[in-house]
């Protein structure tokens, strides 16, 4: 009876753990799904301020792309933005 009790609380520790874990990774991963919006945004702007600059043309396109890459859950680029390169 003992071993069994023992079994269920071991098996019960890890399930709850595994959550937990499963979720600190998601918050982790909205982390980084709002940096690269923020980052994305700054881009944004700054090419709003000077909108003949390519280099700030450039630094938009490259984090919006890799804003949306992390908005996709890392599944990669999609066959537009592919086209559009």
């Amino acid at each position: 009876m003992d071993s069994t009790l023992l079994c269920l609380a071991v098996a019960v520790v890890l399930i709850v753990g595994v959550l937990v874990a499963m979720g600190n990774a998601q918050a982790a991963a909205q982390k980084r799904i709002a940096a690269a919006h923020d980052a994305y945004q700054a881009a944004l702007a700054a090419l709003k301020a000077k909108p003949t600059d390519a280099g700030l043309r450039q630094a938009a396109l490259d984090a919006g792309r890799s804003y949306a890459e992390l908005a996709r859950q890392d599944k990669g680029r999609t066959m537009f933005d592919l086209e559009g390169v």
